[in-house]
């Protein structure tokens, strides 16, 4: 199939003259921005990172220019924890749960993934959420002996604080994908590996559980450090897929009883389990935080008292409602959880909820393109029902929000449908980052954004925004008007501490992620069906075959709301109206593996191909540069896949 992305020859720093090292501390004038531009990939993990962590460790000036920003801020937190460069083996932790969910689907994945990396000389683990490592695989002898020497195997901890800058604990600390390569790890005894974690999320809540990662002996070569993170995206995405399996299993019958009672509610439902509660659109409109947690500390009392009577309560916004329990019971006395349907008496009935078509939503900026107004609320899913709950809480206490997730999730799509649910009558300003920056460059206020005197102000894509334009949105919030709230967007792969942007987010008050399209298999058959309608217009919409919707249902999606959008749309202009999507009409890099058969190391690449599009708005140059390969090279893979559409 080629040559895997990033892998065209090219010599190492081993390889090059000796040049003399520019001074490591910062001067004046001399911005990060420039230091970014100044710094290239194939500087990473070579001899100036050596030299500039050998003057970290005697000095503690950092090296702007040859440091990456994740990793200087590591080594900021390791001297602040008084590691230096002295040796430290990691160490051993008693009483590791081997038996748990994540070391069970941990290492079945690890299994399958060392299976089809067996000529690579490398290792892969998964940690807990306290860098503990649970579970482990080798993908050749040479990696199993190479690891074991720095005690990569469950057990031991691979903590940041305890061992220094790695790939597990320095994920951990970040909550984001990070590579280490060779001279970057502070810790002496790592000097000769490159390892790239990535992030495992709780399925239900989307919390920080642990990390998987792959070490490797040190090739000083960031593309190599690239494939090695598409190469764990399969892992990550097949460990929180059993995870979701397995939670939704083990509380099937309270996600069964909340879909059933809520597509009949004419008021607010909530279901409550030990890890997770989820509520009704109805609970999002009418009930406050302090409601909330006062329903939630009477339904943990229902269950610890295994009682379902109905009582009536007064609630913190002075409504009285009957509250109507019902127990979810697996077997004896052991609870799934407790469903609460609220009933109001009186003048509280008047609630109800509003279609959004009243609401208005102005956009500011040409680039962004709605993806055919698929209502993203109607999304069953445990994770997005939970991601529902969570953002419209958030919006109905008035808070200020962010939405974080990878491109194409539709998070602004999200936070304006639910904020036109809570406030139908309100109206909204989508602001794209072009427009941020026009109004910098020419010299104009962003007063002129509360014009039309919006209740509401969504900022995209913050991540893309630079110093100067984040200098004056800096002072544009800090001075705003408190009845105006605001919310922005941004993908958190493209955020560090040294990101400009990174500056705003403490004018946030709640975080919310919004998940991939490969974590909600359930939503799909759904949305499609919406996208479909929308496409169609006056038409009759196109039908979908059983076998196809499993096949759209399954695929991996890497360009998630955005290329599926694509994907149906170019089926709607092929087909004639009303016709019937069979399996063998879907393109084949989004459809299941039996029609373009792939190798795993084929399918990484090519999903690492689509997300990278996607993110670069589909611009084939800025596309091939960032995965370090050139666009003959680029267009050729794009073919070998069925990409060329795209």
């Amino acid at each position: 199939m080629g040559d895997p992305v990033g892998s065209s020859a090219r010599p190492t720093h081993g390889d090059r003259p000796w040049t003399p090292p520019r001074p490591t501390r910062r001067l004046a004038g001399v911005s990060d921005a420039m230091a970014q531009r100044e710094r290239t990939p194939d500087d990473r993990g070579g001899a100036g990172t050596a030299l500039a962590r050998e003057r970290f460790t005697d000095t503690g000036a950092i090296d702007v220019v040859r440091v990456d920003p994740a990793i200087a801020a590591s080594w900021e937190r390791c001297r602040e924890a008084s590691l230096g460069s002295a040796p430290v083996l990691p160490p051993a932790v008693a009483d590791v749960p081997t038996d748990s969910p994540l070391a069970r689907h941990g290492d079945e994945a690890l299994q399958r993934l060392a299976g089809d990396l067996s000529e690579v000389s490398a290792g892969v683990v998964v940690a807990d959420a306290s860098g503990v490592i649970l579970s482990s695989a080798f993908c050749d002898i040479h990696g199993r002996d190479s690891l074991a020497a720095i005690n990569m195997l469950p057990g031991y901890s691979f903590d940041e604080r305890a061992v220094g800058t790695n790939g597990v604990g320095t994920t951990l600390a970040t909550g984001r994908p990070t590579a280490v390569i060779g001279p970057e790890h502070l810790n002496e005894v790592f000097q000769g590996y490159t390892c790239v974690g990535l992030p495992l999320r709780h399925p239900i809540d989307g919390s920080l559980i642990g990390v998987v990662e792959m070490t490797t002996s040190a090739t000083n070569d960031v593309q190599a450090a690239m494939l090695m993170r598409h190469a764990l995206t399969g892992a990550k995405r097949s460990i929180e897929h059993g995870l979701l399996h397995e939670a939704t299993t083990t509380r099937h019958p309270l996600l069964q009883l909340f879909r059933d009672r809520e597509s009949l509610a004419t008021g607010p439902v909530l279901a409550y389990a030990d890890d997770f509660e989820i509520c009704n659109t109805w609970a999002t409109l009418t009930l406050d935080v302090e409601d909330r947690a006062m329903l939630q500390r009477t339904a943990q009392r229902m269950i610890a008292e295994h009682s379902a009577e109905r009582r009536q309560v007064r609630l913190h916004t002075g409504a009285e409602c009957i509250v109507k329990p019902t127990l979810v019971l697996s077997s004896g006395l052991a609870q799934d959880g407790l469903l609460l349907e609220l009933e109001f008496i009186g003048s509280a009935r008047s609630y109800r909820v509003h279609a959004p078509g009243q609401a208005t939503t102005m956009r500011l900026g040409e680039n962004y393109r709605r993806f055919a107004d698929v209502q993203l609320l109607d999304g069953r899913s445990p994770l997005w029902l939970q991601t529902r709950t969570d953002l419209g809480a958030a919006l109905r206490r008035r808070e200020s929000v962010l939405a974080v997730g990878e491109t194409g999730t539709g998070k602004t799509s999200a936070i304006d449908e639910i904020f036109h649910q809570i406030e139908p009558e309100g109206s909204s300003t989508i602001v794209e980052p072009e427009d941020l920056n026009r109004r910098v460059r020419r010299g104009r206020g962003f007063s002129q954004l509360l014009a039309g005197r919006p209740d509401l102000l969504i900022l995209r894509n913050i991540h893309t925004l630079p110093q100067g334009t984040v200098t004056a949105l800096s002072q544009f919030l800090v001075t705003r008007s408190a009845d105006v709230r605001v919310a922005a967007t941004y993908n958190p792969s493209h955020m560090t501490d040294r990101t400009p942007a990174s500056s705003l987010l403490p004018f946030f008050q709640h975080t919310t992620t919004i998940p991939p399209l490969r974590r909600r298999p359930d939503d799909i058959p759904g949305i499609v069906r919406q996208f479909l309608r929308v496409l169609a217009g006056d038409e009759r919409p196109l039908q979908v075959a059983p076998e196809a919707m499993e096949a759209l249902s399954q695929a991996s999606w890497p360009g998630n709301l955005k290329q599926l959008h694509d994907v149906l749309a170019d089926l709607h202009h092929s087909l004639a109206p009303g016709a019937v999507v069979r399996r063998s009409d879907i393109p084949r890099f989004a459809s299941l593996s039996d029609l373009l058969v792939l190798t795993e190391m084929e399918s990484i690449e090519r999903d690492a191909i689509v997300q990278t599009l996607y993110e670069c708005d589909r611009n084939k140059s800025h596309t091939a540069a960032q995965l370090g390969i050139s666009r003959s090279s680029l267009y050729r893979k794009m073919r070998a896949y069925g990409l060329e559409d795209l």
